[in-house]
């Protein structure tokens, strides 16, 4: 439960390893039974971490301790305290014991005691005379009773100096003992500093070094902060406010009143005990004169008391400092004694203030907390040389890691075997070789190693480069190839040099090195079938298959490339060059300006030959590239006109992105997880014969929201268990790669929408309800009719959309359209159509039988039928009358106003304002008879003196109504 450095003088060696001890009972213990101490089937369990921050006075110990605890979230123990009140403990369980003992010690006299009280000594023997006691001793007798009795001695706890070391040993052992979880140890230690009664033996064995190294509770890292004096006095004393107090003091004491001095002496607090103790002294010199009376003259302030050269600030300051430096050579001991035991601690300068510092303190602690999971691990890697791995190979010292040559670090990285530094940053931990690929992959694998080491396995498929680079002449095709080829170890392969090797005199005479070399002889054109045949001889060999490839400037023609395809030659990338004419021309004059008789390849130094290469490849590459992009999408554009670096870095990127595309390819697939294929450049043949159930519909759409999503992007293309599944976006297909048995429970339905061809519309086909589309029926609740531009087969019927969004949505959800799109009995004549009298309708109709009595209301009598019938039983109901209208005119505006009222299409604003006219209309016809009788009790209620101002006030309105009403024309 504690990490405990070893020491180099404890070490044991057990199947090559070498174990260090902390103590020499441990060495004994492990070399008993060393099984029980060395785990097999795990790694060891690592304790939790404890960090010590320790400093002088005034470093800020307490507030980096602070800021670490915020930052980890882990406590913060000050260790001074806690030691000390165990120690207590333990001294007064000392104590107790030495009482019993002491009292048993007794009970054993008094069996020795006769009955006299008196020693009980044998007969036969008596015991001499006490001496008599001489002048001296009655001298010293009498000194003794006159003197002042003293304080009484401390209890005894019957402990020698060893014993009481174990105890201070065992208080801190139990401090920090296996109940203590992680933590920060305040290791501010410096209690008996200026205690001047313990000796130094004693400060010594209760030294925080002694205790925890014989305790061996060293905490994992000991950050130890440092800090000018000015900073540390700053940090702890405020000078200005320590030379008003004392200034404060001073002027008090001029005035010598008593009070007003004994006053600024209760305020005091900054200034030191002795300065105090002098202004004390003189306030009862100044009492002592007030008690004897009047005549003695007031003492004045002594001069060394007020004028005194240096500030009280600068005197603290002094003291402080002195203090302080008892303080460092207390910690340069502490430092000292940890570095003998292999536990030096760490340096942290507080002089740039508290953020500097606390980034220092966590930088030091990276490796025991954010690495922690790789602290006993770290110190088992080694870096080797290129040579001493290879030695160690050689020799079956050491074998490769489960990894083989790939990238431990970076799983998907390629590892490019024919590059020269693959193998020089090599490690060695535990008889296991890892091979990282530069300095920031190593720094990371030897500071983490546990992180990399338990990572899946990598793909167990060697995947080189296979690029080729094309373009227009003098775009830099040669140059750049051959950067590529040497940024990546694969070999660079041109068409010229494989056949110049076939012919070479040291090749084996086959058949094809014949047909060349007779080809060659006569001066004709090597076939494009010979060529191929020497391209596929070239890749099968072993150079080629273990570094990979990179072709220049082949295939020329789209011929060409269906030959290779056929052969299986097929580049990851083909990285096409793009280059304007005016620059190639620009190009070929200043190579013929530089050129001289003795180059060779003066083609591209003649600017008139350009243009036929021009014109050839101009003719040629928009095929070639159809073929490639149409069939395995792997063609990549690169600005011609760019430096030399900026393409090669372009080419090393988009290779390096190809290679990792097939390597999470393959590892995915050996352990039957999905896989994208997006970059793979499969051929399209196989991907159609790989298609899975689900075809081209997103599973995941149809699982989630129960919708058929046909997909055509080839960027969403998932294989699982050699199927492959197409998803609708990059959410769906990473929802997918996460777990795709959940999205393949929901099986594509056996009826499918199609959408039909303009060849299938010119049949002869019907098409459901009566061409009205039924989105729109659906969604919006509207008949619209569709120009037949767009038809949907689905289950063995036929429906027509309005336009390409409502296709969409019929095509993903059909069933849904399907079965709620239902004509209405009712529907509106659709202009344009052939128009029949009413009379005509009813004797003759559709079919020549007439209609029906309900199909005789027109849609706009059915749809506010039901409006009128309600309107008319409330004018019914009510009978309203309006003054100065007949009955029939009445009833007629209660009908306008009531259907206005429940007119369903009206906004609020308006409903509410024609609500308000009928409730003021039924008002007024209601106006006659209120009127009539509120005027009858009027005289009733006036002479009863009953007749209140709200009742004249009632009655005043309704008359002016009334008049209103009939001053009026109209209401």
């Amino acid at each position: 439960f504690w990490l405990c450095p070893g020491q180099k003088e404890f070490q044991h060696v057990l199947e090559n390893r070498v174990y260090t001890f902390a103590s020499e009972e441990a060495f004994k213990a492990f070399e008993a039974e060393p099984a029980k101490f060395v785990p097999r089937s795990r790694e060891p369990q690592i304790p939790p971490p404890r960090l010590l921050v320790t400093g002088p006075t005034g470093s800020s110990v307490e507030k980096q301790c602070k800021m670490l605890s915020d930052v980890y979230g882990i406590p913060v123990l000050r260790i001074e305290d806690v030691w000390k009140a165990e120690v207590e403990k333990l001294l007064d369980r000392a104590k107790a014991d030495k009482k019993q003992r002491d009292k048993e010690e007794a009970e054993v006299e008094k069996v020795l005691l006769g009955d006299d009280g008196q020693p009980a000594w044998p007969a036969d023997w008596i015991p001499k005379d006490p001496p008599p006691e001489g002048e001296d001793g009655e001298e010293n007798a009498e000194a003794e009773e006159a003197a002042e009795p003293e304080e009484p001695e401390p209890e005894d706890d019957g402990l020698d100096d060893e014993q009481r070391e174990e105890l201070f040993v065992k208080a801190m052992r139990t401090v920090l003992g296996s109940h203590l979880g992680a933590c920060i140890l305040d290791g501010t230690f410096f209690g008996d500093l200026e205690n001047e009664e313990m000796s130094d033996d004693v400060k010594a064995t209760r030294s925080l070094e002694n205790l925890l190294i014989k305790a061996q509770r060293l905490p994992d890292i000991t950050l130890v902060l440092r800090v000018k004096n000015d900073a540390a006095f700053a940090a702890v004393h405020d000078a200005q406010a320590i030379d008003e107090e004392d200034h404060a003091l001073c002027e008090a004491a001029k005035t010598m009143d008593v009070q007003q001095l004994k006053d600024a002496l209760e305020d005091a607090t900054l200034v030191s005990a002795e300065r105090k103790a002098a202004f004390q002294a003189y306030v009862e010199e100044l009492e002592g004169n007030e008690e004897d009376g009047p005549p003695d003259p007031l003492p004045e302030p002594a001069e060394d008391l007020l004028e005194t050269e240096e500030k009280e600030s600068d005197r603290a300051k002094a003291k402080f400092i002195e203090r302080k430096q008892m303080e460092q050579e207390m910690l340069k001991a502490f430092a000292e004694r940890l570095k003998e035991v292999r536990a030096e601690p760490k340096k942290v300068s507080m002089d740039r203030g508290m953020d500097p510092a606390h980034k220092g303190a966590r930088w030091h602690c990276r490796h025991i907390m954010e690495q922690r999971n790789s602290l006993l691990l770290r110190h088992q890697v080694s870096k080797l040389a290129p040579s001493v791995q290879k030695d160690l190979r050689a020799r079956a010292l050491a074998q490769i890691s489960r990894y083989q040559d790939a990238n431990p670090v970076r799983l998907m990285d390629p590892w490019y075997p024919g590059r020269e530094d693959t193998y020089k940053y090599a490690t060695e931990l535990r008889n296991r070789l890892f091979f990282p690929r530069d300095e920031a992959d190593l720094e990371l694998f030897l500071t983490q190693p546990q992180d990399f080491i338990h990572q899946n396995l990598p793909s167990r498929v060697f995947v080189n480069p296979a690029i080729m680079i094309t373009g227009p002449p003098l775009s830099g095709k040669t140059t750049l190839a051959k950067e590529l080829a040497l940024a990546t170890g694969a070999i660079y392969l041109s068409i010229p040099q494989i056949l110049l090797d076939m012919l070479d005199l040291g090749s084996v005479g086959c058949t094809l090195t014949k047909n060349l070399r007779e080809l060659f002889q006569k001066g004709e054109t090597v076939p494009d079938e010979l060529i191929i045949q020497a391209l596929r001889l070239r890749i099968t060999k072993a150079d080629v298959v273990r570094c990979g490839w990179i072709l220049d400037d082949y295939p020329l023609t789209a011929k060409q490339a269906k030959m290779m395809a056929q052969v299986g030659i097929i580049p990851h990338r083909v990285l096409a060059i793009a280059l304007p004419e005016g620059e190639a021309f620009n190009r070929s004059r200043i190579l013929g300006s530089k050129g001289t008789l003795g180059d060779l390849d003066l083609t591209q130094q003649e600017p008139l030959l350009q243009r036929t290469r021009l014109d050839a490849h101009t003719r040629n590459w928009p095929l070639l590239r159809s073929f490639y992009s149409l069939t395995h999408d792997n063609v990549l554009d690169i600005d011609g006109k760019k430096c030399v670096w900026a393409m090669c870095d372009q080419a090393v990127k988009e290779t390096r992105t190809s290679v990792m595309q097939r390597l999470e390819y393959y590892q995915r697939v050996s352990q039957g997880r999905p896989a994208k294929l997006f970059g793979l450049a499969f051929a399209s043949t196989r991907i159609e014969a790989a298609r899975s159930d689900w075809k081209q519909y997103c599973p995941v759409s149809l699982t989630l929201n129960n919708e058929l999503y046909q997909v055509s992007d080839t960027r969403f293309m998932v294989e699982y268990h050699g199927r492959v599944f197409w998803m609708a976006s990059e959410d769906f297909t990473n929802l997918f790669m996460s777990d795709p048995e959940s999205f393949l429970q929901v099986p594509l339905p056996t009826s499918l929408p199609v959408l039909l061809t303009a060849t299938e519309r010119r049949l002869s086909i019907t098409i459901q309800l009566e061409d009205y589309c039924p989105v729109a029926l659906v969604d919006r609740k509207e008949l619209t009719k569709a120009p037949g531009q767009h038809i949907i087969r689905f289950m063995d019927k036929c429906y027509s959309l309005s336009n390409k969004e409502a296709v969409n949505k019929f095509l993903r959800r059909p069933l849904r359209y399907v079965q709620r799109a239902k004509l209405p009995s009712k529907r509106p004549m659709i202009k344009g159509e052939k128009q029949v009298s009413l009379l005509s309708a009813l004797t003759k109709g559709k079919d020549g039988k007439g209609l029906e009595p309900a199909d005789m209301l027109t849609f706009m009598q059915a749809s506010v039928a039901e409006l009128i019938c309600q309107s008319l039983v409330d004018a019914g109901e009510k009978r309203p009358l309006y003054p100065g209208s007949s009955p029939a005119e009445s009833a007629l505006l209660f009908l306008a106003k009531s259907l206005r009222a429940k007119n369903p299409v009206s906004t609020e604003l308006k409903a509410e304002k024609v609500r308000a006219d009928l409730q003021l209309f039924l008002s007024d016809c209601a106006l006659p008879s209120k009127l009539s009788k509120i005027h009858e009790e009027k005289a009733g209620l006036e002479a009863m003196g009953c007749w209140t101002p709200t009742d004249a006030r009632i009655y005043a309105e309704l008359c002016e109504r009334f008049d209103q009403i009939f001053n009026l024309t109209s209401p």
